[in-house]
């Protein structure tokens, strides 16, 4: 919450989305494991997993923006 909040009033944007990136790298990997899960929760854990990634892209476009000044 507050790193997305950091992001989205651009307030120390090199630490939050440093902290976002950082978040989203271990949570994506850790907690929607979909490889590991049941067939039964394999398609949200999927669903999950594709959508912290497409938002680990979206923060990696703001560090990047964040570094260029």
């Amino acid at each position: 919450v507050v790193a997305g909040l950091g992001i989205a009033l651009w307030r120390l944007p090199k630490i939050a989305t440093g902290a976002a990136v950082a978040f989203l790298t271990v949570v994506t990997g850790t907690m929607h494991d979909f490889w590991n899960a049941d067939e039964d929760d394999k398609s949200g854990e999927r669903l999950a997993f594709f959508g912290n990634l497409a938002m680990l892209g979206g923060a990696l476009v703001f560090l990047r923006e964040a570094y260029k000044k």
